[in-house]
């Protein structure tokens, strides 16, 4: 608290309304930033779950009028818990008012803030006025924030507020729960990982993840790592930061700077994950989310990463119930209404537990080539059917989506039926969908990533671009870049313990055995050998291809791995028909069966 002149604080409290039989000392000191004196008292030796009232002053100047506060839980606690979220309160005094009267009314622990708590963290009048309103709420419940670029790194901030460690990057554990606060103040700030923060929150990360006490883990800072609008994300911490939140399985990230509200999908190593809005912690993935309490919107702007966005000032409420294993997350409007929620269900961190699942793989599609026009849509609106009818997670398609990409008839077909997927379908492409750099452009920016990997249920699902196999010519640099990729990608899965690696591709790696010529149908021998190394190193069990239009099960003489093929829905050069594959994952064997289409 302040005063305009000094003197020696004390807190007096005790568990009883207006009968303090403690008392403790603090310290004073005069801020310039604040122009006023601040004191501070340290309290200890507090009862865990305890209710304490307490006043502030001194024996001179006399005392402040009577507050409460709630000690936690002892650390460990599976005592049921819940707190708020949100960012960005800004100077907006009578939004401010409204919220505060919302936030009162619940009956949260505390409160994380993502920065930017007033209009100009150097004017101590925006403070005064925030204080106001704000102050009968944070007397009673601790309230943490981070450093943001409206306070800049202010004296009136770090003046005002007492946190742990540097107060600009720093954790604390609550129940089960522990939480972390980073200062990264602009979508232009970076954590290099040589960087004082990034190797202390490595350390706090590493050892939380080592307690046994800790199930819950939960980071705040205030640019967003995946939320574009007026600031774009912060894509630099995509690289640096959230490997280490994947890494240390962190549940929940909190952001404000964009003046919206918005929730990410589950997100792996910059690839979504959709298993929402109940997301399993044994399907690896962080949900990002952006707050804004009372800050001027801004328009929201959804990328593939989103989940739910809206325009709206809001706060969240995040309950903990240890009883079920199950976090919760709520988004209320001003006028107290629930806008999104979603739950984390804590089914197993550990790959001892593993939940059986199944998939399809499906190929050529190839709008355009069916010897029968028109059927084609017909066949792969069956595959959709059936995958609706199986509720299987996700369906891989293995390349030539179209005969010709610059067909806009065949482009249409194949977009329509896509559509009819009630569940995440996931696209490669193949010798006709890309023939030139122009066309791999086009493909990203209509379909995303051409080469990737996805998690699900602790296994991790790469997906070729085999023409860059195929073709070097189509760009070296390309050709390179996926190399580099895919094998510290693989490097990733096998440190990460994944129960089961599949990669789907376009073409098959081979056809008979892995020393034949190179052909038409094949990827080249001197690529071809450098990809099975890899396959054979990091232990891939499935490679799921197209092309050939044949439905063959391949493998290699010392039988490490199994190479799938399936015709399609566009033509058959097999007396297997048209059809698809449909996968069984357990943790200790993979099955699989093929469906035809007819």
């Amino acid at each position: 608290w302040k005063s305009s002149s000094p003197y020696l604080p004390v807190v007096r409290y005790g568990t009883n309304s207006a009968s303090y039989i403690w008392e403790k000392t603090g310290k004073s000191f005069w801020s310039n930033a604040c122009a006023t004196y601040i004191h501070t008292v340290k309290i200890t030796e507090l009862e865990p779950e305890k209710l304490y009232y307490y006043v502030c002053g001194s024996t001179t100047t006399g005392w402040g009028q009577e507050r409460t506060f709630m000690t936690g839980p002892k650390k460990g606690s599976l005592k049921n818990f819940s707190f708020i979220v949100s960012a960005d309160s800004r100077s907006n005094p009578t939004l401010n008012q409204i919220m505060k009267n919302r936030l009162k009314s619940t009956e949260a622990k505390f409160i994380i803030f993502g920065g930017d708590i007033v209009n100009n963290g150097s004017s101590q009048s925006d403070w005064n006025e925030w204080f106001d309103i704000y102050e009968d709420l944070i007397s009673s419940i601790p309230f943490f924030s981070c450093d943001a670029n409206h306070e800049n790194s202010s004296h009136n901030l770090f003046d005002q507020f007492v946190w742990p460690n540097n107060e600009k990057w720093y954790s604390f554990n609550y129940g089960n729960a522990h939480f972390i606060f980073l200062q990264v103040k602009s979508e232009k700030d970076t954590i290099p990982i040589d960087s004082k923060q990034y190797k202390w929150l490595e350390n706090d990360l590493r050892e939380s993840d080592e307690d046994p006490d800790i199930k819950w883990k939960f980071i705040t800072f205030h640019a967003p790592v995946y939320c574009d609008s007026v600031h774009p994300s912060n894509t630099s911490l995509r690289e640096t930061l959230s490997p280490l939140f994947e890494k240390y399985h962190v549940d929940m990230v909190f952001n404000g700077h964009n003046h919206l509200y918005e929730r990410s999908k589950k997100i792996d190593n910059n690839i979504v994950i959709e298993d929402g809005p109940i997301y399993k912690s044994n399907v690896n993935g962080v949900v990002y989310i952006t707050n804004c309490l009372s800050a001027p919107l801004h328009n929201i702007s959804p990328t593939k990463y989103t989940a739910f966005a809206m325009k709206c000032h809001e706060y969240g409420i995040v309950e903990i119930d240890n009883s079920n294993s199950t976090l919760t997350f709520s988004a209320y409007n001003e006028n107290g209404v629930i806008i999104d929620s979603c739950t984390i269900k804590k089914t197993g961190i550990s790959s001892d537990i593993f939940e059986t699942f199944s998939f399809i793989q499906a190929g050529d599609p190839q709008f355009g080539f069916a010897p029968d026009p028109g059927n084609e849509k017909l066949r792969f609106s069956l595959v959709a059917q059936h995958a609706n009818k199986n509720n299987v997670p996700f369906v891989l398609i293995v390349g030539d989506l179209v005969h010709d990409p610059t067909n806009r008839s065949q482009v249409n077909d194949f977009d329509e039926v896509l559509k009819q997927f009630n569940m995440p379908v996931r696209l490669i492409p193949g010798n006709h969908d890309i023939t030139n750099i122009r066309q791999l452009t086009q493909y990203r920016n209509k379909y995303g990533d051409d080469y990737y990997t996805f998690t699900y249920n602790n296994c991790d699902f790469f997906g070729i671009n085999s023409m860059t196999f195929k073709d070097v010519e189509i760009s070296t640099a390309e050709f390179n870049s996926q190399w580099d990729w895919f094998e510290k990608s693989l490097a990733n899965s096998k440190a990460k313990g994944r129960t089961h690696i599949f990669v789907f591709m376009h073409y098959p790696p081979f056809l008979n055995n892995e020393n034949e010529s190179d052909q038409y149908f094949n990827i080249p021998f001197p690529q071809r050998t450098r990809f099975l190394s890899l396959v054979r190193q990091y232990g891939v069990r499935v490679i799921m291809c197209g092309h050939t239009h044949t439905t063959q099960i391949i493998e290699p003489a010392d039988k490490s791995f199994t190479i799938y093929t399936v015709a399609g829905t566009a033509r058959a050069f097999d007396n297997n028909g048209y059809g698809y594959r449909i996968f069984y994952v357990d943790k200790n064997k993979i099955t699989q069966k093929y469906v035809t289409i007819e």
